[in-house]
């Protein structure tokens, strides 16, 4: 049994009773928020059936060319930051605003993965990529 399940070893959760805990904002708030959304198959959400995206079921289990997973990434970014606007409130700070959504290169080691890299760009300009690696198998 690992020594985290005995209770053998202290984990740091962010919050504690001096400081009321630790946000992620900015950038970093963007690219979790979209991580989520992206991984979330579409209607899997129990009362948003809008959540998430189709990208993962239409690219898996399907001999798919690489223009067919382009376009299938640029309708899934397009739905994303649609979905988004339902959130975005008045005093929504622009770095916490994704306004662009951007495949930089996909690669597929064999035909069980893929690494898809996305640079996310938010409404005050602030740039960041992220690195995702899919598998295309489910087990």
């Amino acid at each position: 049994t690992p020594a985290g399940l005995l209770g053998l070893r202290r984990i740091e959760t962010g919050f504690d009773s001096k400081n009321g805990g630790q946000l992620t904002t900015g950038a970093q708030k963007v690219s979790q928020s979209f991580l989520v959304l992206f991984l979330t198959e579409k209607g899997s959400v129990a009362g948003d059936k809008e959540y998430g995206s189709v990208f993962l079921s239409r690219i898996r289990g399907s001999n798919i060319s690489e223009s067919q997973i382009q376009i299938i990434f640029r309708e899934t970014a397009k739905d994303i930051l649609d979905q988004q606007e339902r959130y975005i409130q008045g005093d929504t700070p622009d770095d916490e605003i994704l306004t662009a959504i951007d495949l930089l290169s996909f690669s597929s080691a064999d035909p069980t993965s893929m690494e898809l890299t996305i640079q996310l760009t938010t409404a005050d300009g602030v740039q960041r990529e992220v690195i995702l690696p899919i598998s295309l198998v489910i087990k």
